[in-house]
């Protein structure tokens, strides 16, 4: 089925012989030697044969029915050995066609190759480490496991963080209103401290003024005192 590729010939049937030009112009000049040689050996034939006189006119007559004949398959083999050229170069082209059609397939079939290749490597990969991926499915079925015990120790803890914070929360709050109390006896505290420091200021300022005022005096005092000190000195010696 097809064509195939041989070597001494531009294409051939499968399981046939070369057929090119040459092979059917071989057949042509075969079948006019052959005609050829049947008119030579009939005209022969007759000479040797026949009677000359009596059948020289129907003989000729056969001879142009015949010359006829054979003028008619010349042109009937013409006819077909350009219908045979067509088909030849339709079959050329059919041929390259096949041939960059082979080259697609050689190519696609280099990169089935190499893909095949390929997936045998990873297929052995796999294989090989088939065990290790066991292994890790198993640890992280055991890491499942363990995750979901942590997880239920971490919901109970989070229930009793959750619990205490909510404990502290009240706490907190009775705390806020105790210092909000301690805060307001305490703005209380120093209004009445301000009030004092305020009044005793006053009487700081009014003991600074009184000092100020028994300063002044005493100094008074200690200027007579001193005339009548020297005076007494002076009466003594």
């Amino acid at each position: 089925m097809g064509l195939a590729m041989e070597h001494g010939g531009p294409y051939s049937r499968a399981g046939g012989s070369p057929r090119d030009c040459w092979y059917y112009l071989r057949y042509f000049f075969l079948f006019v030697s052959l005609i050829q040689f049947l008119i030579i050996l009939g005209l022969v034939l007759f000479m040797v044969y026949g009677n000359v006189h009596v059948s020289t006119e129907s003989n000729l007559q056969a001879t142009e029915r015949r010359a006829e004949s054979l003028y008619n398959q010349v042109v009937e083999l013409t006819a077909s050995q350009a219908n045979l050229s067509k088909d030849l170069n339709l079959t050329s082209r059919a041929k390259e066609t096949t041939s960059q059609m082979l080259l697609g397939a050689r190519r696609d079939l280099d990169r089935i190759n190499a893909s095949f290749r390929q997936c045998q490597a990873d297929l052995m990969t796999y294989v090989s480490n088939q065990p290790y991926m066991a292994a890790i499915i198993l640890s992280e079925k055991q890491c499942q496991e363990q995750l979901k015990e942590t997880n239920k120790s971490c919901n109970a803890l989070f229930f009793m963080l959750n619990h205490k914070a909510k404990t502290l929360e009240v706490e907190l709050a009775k705390e806020k209103e105790v210092c909000t109390k301690d805060k307001q006896g305490l703005m209380m505290s120093k209004g009445v401290v301000e009030e004092k420091l305020a009044e005793c200021g006053k009487i700081q300022k009014q003991q600074q003024q009184e000092r100020q005022l028994a300063e002044d005096r005493l100094r008074t005092a200690c200027r007579r005192c001193r005339p009548s000190a020297s005076h007494w000195t002076r009466t003594s010696l």
